[in-house]
């Protein structure tokens, strides 16, 4: 978890280029992503903007699909912290 919103913080404040991240297995991560939006955004400790950083799958094809599309607009608005690259 450290590191998932340590990634996170660093996108978001584009501290580094921006990448997907990509959480695998929605079973997994479901309650983790619901508690964030339903809590967290709901008292506004961060904003959907943040949420929309996180991608969740379960086909690994998805996520090969992502990171080549990532790579595909590399130097792009995928760079740039706030954009929707996703």
């Amino acid at each position: 978890m450290d590191e998932l919103f340590e990634a996170v913080t660093l996108v978001e404040t584009g501290k580094i280029t921006r990448f997907p991240i990509v959480l695998v297995g929605s079973s997994y991560w479901g309650g983790l992503i619901t508690w964030l939006r339903e809590k967290v955004l709901a008292e506004r400790k961060i904003s959907v903007g943040d949420l929309d950083l996180l991608r969740i799958v379960d086909d690994p094809a998805e996520v090969v699909r992502i990171i080549i599309e990532a790579h595909a607009h590399a130097g792009t608005e995928l760079d740039h912290p706030g954009s929707n690259g996703t």
